[in-house]
């Protein structure tokens, strides 16, 4: 009776120590748009070149809210708007980002791999198709006028750290930094999987800026909003909260600010575990941050991720997200357009994958992918104990027996 009484009221304790926890701030991402929005995957990936300025302005010229977008370090650390370090997907060239310098890179033909995917044809191949620079991308679609009269429309912008490497994020906030930073703040969101670097932008840009979780801090929310789902019944919430943020928590790169949003993916582990759920969903609103799911290019995946109240979607398929949105009565933004005139843009098929592997950090995350494993063992580990103390009881049984008949004899 001990036991149970001193497990209920340390349960108690910790209910009421960690509901007097207070909640950092955490600044939202494009206040100024409607929820929910639509985020432009390398621009518009599936339609035209992606992470150029033709697939830029195509997202722009049919209605997107955001352009979402990555940077590199080039070997002369200057910083590219690009995905991966290896080019091959869309060059011409094997090499890597990191192993060539500005003016290498911009030998390359950044459209090389682009096809129709009717006809087959490389329909922008030598086209002069170049990578844009950090600074002339952010130059294009923001402006440094700092009057309040401007009339120079700001592009909301969401850039992703590619690189697990500190001055990639000095960079990145030097290059921000030049502009109006009441404006940044309500136009930029930056993302990394890697904690360090974010860590390092956040300190830099001293939290002004709104940023997603590392993939640590995501893991670690999505394995807690499991466990609380599991264990409710029995144990408060709260509780579950407390203790693993306690246990495995990470404090804030600058005091009272964290990430504001999670970008995750529908699911984990070949789509065995489902991420895009309500409870995901329900307690990040409850904390105050939302959730953006990455890459959504169907009808039904856009509105079953909408009924769940997703804050945004991040597509290739611009164009049909703006359809979707349109029929919940969102009318596509309107931008000023850079197309040329009678542009018509293609569906095309990637040399690469659409989904990149995103392996997990951490050995939570990889606990939570194998979960169904280790609970199977779990299982089985159980059933053979049990198995084998009732082989020993037994045992003892009869021996007892055997032993009490020797006495009678």
């Amino acid at each position: 009776m001990r036991v149970p009484m001193l497990c209920f009221i340390l349960l108690m304790l910790l209910h009421c120590f960690s509901s007097t926890q207070s909640p950092t701030k955490a600044q939202f991402p494009f206040p100024h748009l409607p929820r929910p929005y639509i985020l432009s995957h390398r621009g518009t990936r599936l339609l035209s070149p992606e992470n150029t300025f033709v697939a830029f302005d195509l997202a722009l010229y049919l209605g997107t809210d955001v352009l979402e977008t990555d940077v590199r370090l080039t070997k002369d650390e200057h910083l590219i708007i690009f995905h991966d370090d290896d080019l091959s997907a869309v060059t011409e060239s094997s090499n890597s980002v990191r192993n060539l310098t500005i003016s290498e890179l911009n030998k390359l033909d950044f459209a090389y791999q682009f096809r129709d995917a009717q006809s087959g044809e490389h329909i922008w191949r030598y086209k002069n198709v170049k990578f844009p620079r950090l600074d002339a991308f952010l130059s294009v679609y923001w402006s440094l006028d700092e009057s309040q009269d401007s009339q120079i429309e700001w592009i909301p912008v969401n850039i992703e750290l590619k690189d697990d490497e500190i001055l990639a994020a000095q960079k990145l906030a030097e290059e921000v930094m030049k502009y109006p930073m009441d404006k940044v703040a309500k136009y930029l969101n930056v993302v990394s999987r890697f904690c360090a670097p974010l860590d390092a932008f956040r300190k830099a840009t001293h939290g002004r800026v709104p940023t997603a979780s590392c993939e640590q801090e995501a893991a670690l929310f999505f394995i807690t909003t499991r466990l609380q789902t599991l264990l409710s019944p029995v144990v408060p919430k709260s509780v579950v909260d407390y203790v693993a943020q306690r246990f495995f928590g990470r404090e804030p790169a600058v005091e009272g600010h964290e990430f504001s949003n999670l970008q995750l993916p529908t699911s984990l582990a070949g789509g065995a575990i489902s991420v895009a759920s309500e409870d995901v969903i329900e307690r990040a609103h409850s904390m105050g941050k939302e959730v953006h799911f990455w890459v959504i290019n169907t009808v039904s995946d856009m509105q079953k991720l909408l009924k769940l109240k997703a804050d945004s979607v991040i597509t290739d398929r611009t164009d049909v997200a703006v359809k979707v949105f349109e029929e919940l009565g969102r009318k596509p933004k309107q931008h000023t357009s850079r197309l040329p005139p009678g542009y018509n843009p293609v569906y095309s098929i990637p040399v690469k994958d659409l989904e990149e592997p995103h392996e997990c950090v951490g050995l939570l995350c990889v606990a939570i992918e194998h979960s169904r494993t280790i609970l199977v063992i779990a299982v089985a580990a159980c059933i053979l104990i049990s198995a084998f103390m009732c082989v020993s009881c037994w045992g003892q049984c009869c021996r007892g027996r055997e032993h009490k008949q020797v006495k009678r004899d």
